[in-house]
């Protein structure tokens, strides 16, 4: 994988005056690095305890995240550096309704509409638990080396429009990894562009230029299985309804078929 990149990596040219500082390097974005709790004082961790009890015989007791990811139970949960307790886990019913003791209630566990309280039919319940934190130290960014060594330096999301984080979770489907290369400049005159703002004149670093020897031709395949309620282009109906399929600067239209 390191050297299909790298040979791919050759295609960069170069603007004058300019050098490779040093080799490419897999860098993780510094968003994903950070967790939800990074930027804030007060925190509460959450833990979701489950019970499926859709088959008579077999009744499973699990902990999720907020997410309803798979995790640790809530005596499991470690406390992070720079931070401490405030409170003991507690059940909490202000985010959803639930019963006296904090149980809500649906069919199943991919079901999503839950009830305060228990009806026929009812094979899953959860309830919330909580417990409050409050920062005692300065944030502190992950060392980039470590995370590239222990995780690869992927980064991981439920699509490629969400929020990357390195850590992988069950819901998960994209992931990606970055890699860098610094340039500098050896020559004084070399090409760069200025960016004026108010009081200065800042120069940046040129774009680099990315060349291929030769054409590659890809072809995309999308697949639309079924689709429902969708309304008319016409007013009176007669026209079928279509869907269209963007990809860059090309645009196709699906056919209808009877």
């Amino acid at each position: 994988d390191m050297a299909r990149f790298r040979r791919r990596g050759s295609f960069f040219a170069l603007p004058a005056g300019w050098e490779w500082e040093g080799p490419w390097e897999v860098e993780p974005q510094q968003g994903s690095l950070v967790s939800e709790d990074f930027m804030v004082t007060n925190w509460a961790d959450k833990r979701y305890e489950t019970v499926d009890y859709s088959e008579p015989d077999d009744r499973v007791v699990s902990w999720k995240t907020k997410d309803m990811v798979e995790a640790c139970s809530k005596d499991d949960v470690n406390l992070p550096d720079g931070w401490e307790w405030t409170s003991d886990w507690q059940v909490d019913t202000n985010d959803e309704p639930g019963d006296l003791d904090g149980w809500s209630y649906t069919l199943n566990k991919d079901s999503l509409l839950y009830t305060c309280s228990e009806k026929k039919g009812n094979g899953f319940k959860r309830r919330l638990w909580i417990r409050e934190r409050v920062r005692t130290g300065p944030p502190v960014l992950p060392d980039v080396k470590t995370v590239v060594e222990k995780r690869g330096g992927w980064e991981y999301a439920k699509t490629f429009n969400s929020k990357f984080d390195i850590t992988e979770l069950a819901t998960d489907m994209v992931r990606r990894r970055r890699w860098v290369r610094y340039m500098t400049t050896f020559d004084p005159y070399a090409v760069t562009f200025e960016k004026k703002t108010v009081n200065s004149v800042q120069s940046i670093t040129p774009p680099l230029l990315l060349t291929f020897p030769e054409r590659l031709k890809y072809e995309v395949w999308v697949h639309i299985y079924q689709a429902r309620t969708l309304t008319s282009p016409d007013i009176m109906g007669y026209v079928n309804v279509y869907g269209l399929v963007c990809c860059s600067t090309s645009t196709q239209k699906t056919r209808t078929l009877r």
